[in-house]
């Protein structure tokens, strides 16, 4: 929205960027992510990507992927025009997209009371939609991904994957990441089309394999998630994000629903590969430590191990 885009211009002059160095752009990801989508399975997951834009697809559409495709146009004096052709213009994809799993506000009952006492005294909660608006209200402006949290950071690894330099390109996310893999359960290959359609049975790794490769059959890729040692329960997670017992119901029974079971802060590095439309991703625990949390700034336990990590990922060879 307008009023992101001038705190982004805003915070660029504190940090020094003057407007040749900054150029701005107001687009829907989700909609151009969808505009190259010809087919979708009910779980949310793409099942078909295309590399132009349907004909069909809003104007919007069109105008956003022209100005993200032509950098140069928005830096002349900066970008050389000649790169790559202008298929694939950047080096560098850095994103924080929205990622709360915001429970929609039209799902729940009548409006009406948000809780009824049984005669043993105990307390049935029930989702009243006062709740569910209040908690879209709420998240819903700046940092909703959608139901299940994970609409924007479809539409930005998918987007990404086209706009990337197909050598060393990066791509970093920062972001909650949904059902991280577990210790005893690391991510498979899933060369099984047939399970890869079904949310329920997919990490958040075996989800972004999926995403990126259908997506780029042209664009090969090897990448890190770090999450923390120890991810947030759906219930815990409920109940931090809530205000008060009615809304926390209203966050349990959601993630329930979308099969939310934990949750964790997490950090993705993608780096690309001249090859055919493989994604590598490997996932690495950050050990828990007195310094907070992998996204704490002075956690520098936790920034020497990603640094280890990449370095052993890209570098000093893999584990």
């Amino acid at each position: 929205n307008a009023r992101a885009l001038s705190f982004v211009k805003f915070n660029a002059l504190l940090n020094g960027f003057n407007d040749d160095r900054v150029q701005v752009l107001q687009g829907d990801l989700i909609q151009l992510q969808q505009a190259f989508t010809t087919q979708r399975s009910p779980q949310i997951i793409s099942t078909t990507t295309t590399t132009t834009l349907s004909h069909d697809a809003p104007k919007e559409a069109h105008q956003f992927w022209h100005s993200l495709k032509q950098p140069h146009a928005l830096f002349p004096k900066r970008c050389a025009s000649s790169h790559e052709n202008n298929a694939r213009p950047y080096d560098i994809i850095l994103a924080n997209p929205p990622f709360i799993p915001v429970p929609p506000d039209t799902e729940g009952v009548a409006d009406g009371e948000t809780h009824t006492k049984e005669a043993d005294g105990s307390v049935i909660f029930q989702t009243d939609d006062n709740v569910r608006r209040e908690i879209s209200r709420r998240y819903g402006l700046f940092s909703s991904g959608g139901s299940d949290g994970e609409n924007v950071l479809i539409s930005v690894i998918q987007v990404a994957s086209k706009l990337l330099a197909t050598k060393e390109g990066l791509l970093a996310i920062v972001s909650e990441y949904m059902n991280p893999p577990m210790p005893s359960t690391p991510s498979s290959d899933l060369k099984d089309d047939t399970n890869r359609n079904r949310n329920d049975v997919l990490d958040v790794c075996q989800k972004m394999q999926y995403w990126w490769e259908i997506a780029s059959s042209h664009c090969s890729a090897k990448g890190i998630l770090l999450t923390n040692e120890f991810p947030l329960s759906a219930l815990e997670y409920a109940r931090r994000r809530a205000n008060d017992a009615s809304e926390w119901h209203s966050w349990e029974q959601h993630l329930i629903a979308c099969n939310i079971t934990t949750i964790s802060p997490g950090l993705l590095f993608v780096r690309t590969e001249e090859a055919s439309g493989r994604f590598d991703l490997h996932h690495y625990i950050t050990p828990k430590t007195d310094k907070g949390s992998i996204w704490t700034p002075n956690n520098f336990k936790a920034v020497e191990f990603t640094k280890q990590s990449l370095s052993q990922l890209w570098g000093d060879g893999e584990r």
